[in-house]
């Protein structure tokens, strides 16, 4: 039982990610003496939007190539196992996700120090290139259309991330799927390492020090800070009577998640050759411009996100191991 256990994690390191962060989310309720948490349905709406679909979205796309190969009488793979084998990553996927909110939502019981005065000094110390980044946004803003079709620009932070999961996703899924799943993988292992690094040096954001450029940031900041005090005075009782409704509302500035899964995506358009690399570049670019100028993020918490994507690649990279083409 255990040499084919052994042998099923080796063929499915997916799966091997979601038992470690199964294990040690649940180590860490047992420690603190909680349970885990069922989202509301708003949340639970938000966190499918954000996650869940663009991954759903992506094995929908790589199903129509086989159903159109199937009507031209072409031979495909069992069409069957292909669906459930997307069904599986997207479940897997969902799963770590909900794990990882939970060590998120947990951050203040397990560690409670914060570390904001020493990022944000750094901010002072590198304010040129802070200023750089805000300014870079403000230009940004002031050619930006004001149409109706155009969604404003507070929005295209989340819109380019999003759409970095879902074209990544798409492209490897139909054209590379032994690409799919490193980068899967990848952003799987950095989702799961990302939270525990919370723990580390925790900080809530420079939003504390200093407005942002985005008055839809603002807004958010303000109630999950106003949400943090609370969880801070009434503790343990209050989380288990809001966690449904409080449960994507962590802050945890250090480091910075964003950055890392846009990294893990970048890295993988070089690594194979995707011809829209320019588009990528872009992409990242304009999350890690947000991050800093909508005061999600201190500067640092910029390189550290990336050491945890990297680390992520690297060791995706040696549980799958690239197929020669």
């Amino acid at each position: 039982m255990i040499t084919r256990s052994w042998h099923l994690l080796k063929q499915a390191p997916e799966l091997g990610v979601l038992l470690i962060m199964a294990l040690t989310t649940g180590l860490l309720a047992l420690w603190l003496g909680t349970g885990f948490v069922i989202p509301d349905e708003r949340i639970r709406i938000y966190l499918g939007v954000r996650y869940a679909v663009p991954v759903a979205l992506a094995a929908i796309c790589f199903a129509i190539p086989l159903l159109v190969r199937r009507g031209q009488g072409q031979d495909v793979p069992s069409m069957t196992r292909q669906l459930s084998w997307s069904a599986g990553f997207v479940a897997i996927f969902t799963l770590v996700m909900w794990l990882h909110f939970h060590i998120k939502m947990w951050i203040p019981l397990i560690n409670p120090r914060r570390y904001d005065q020493l990022y944000q000094d750094i901010d002072l110390a590198l304010s040129p290139l802070v200023n750089g980044l805000i300014s870079i946004r403000a230009w940004v803003a002031s050619v930006w259309p004001d149409s109706a079709w155009v969604p404003g620009l507070d929005w295209w932070y989340m819109i380019v991330f999003m759409g970095l999961f879902f074209v990544s996703f798409a492209y490897h899924l139909i054209a590379d799927q032994s690409g799919f799943r490193r980068v899967y993988l990848a952003t799987l292992i950095n989702q799961s390492l990302g939270a525990l690094s919370y723990l580390v040096m925790p900080a809530i954001g420079p939003f504390l020090y200093d407005k942002g450029a985005s008055l839809h940031a603002t807004q958010s900041q303000t109630g999950m800070w106003e949400a943090y005090n609370a969880f801070q005075k009434g503790g343990l009782p209050w989380l288990e009577a809001i966690g449904p409704s409080y449960f994507n509302a962590g802050l945890a500035a250090m480091p910075s998640l964003h950055a890392g899964a846009s990294w893990v995506f970048v890295w993988y358009a070089f690594a194979h050759g995707t011809k829209l690399k320019g588009l990528y570049v872009l992409a990242f670019a304009w999350i890690v411009i947000e991050a800093v100028a909508t005061k999600w993020h201190y500067l640092i918490d910029l390189p550290v996100g990336l050491a945890v994507a990297g680390l992520s690649i690297w060791l995706a990279n040696r549980l799958i191991v690239k197929q020669s083409d």
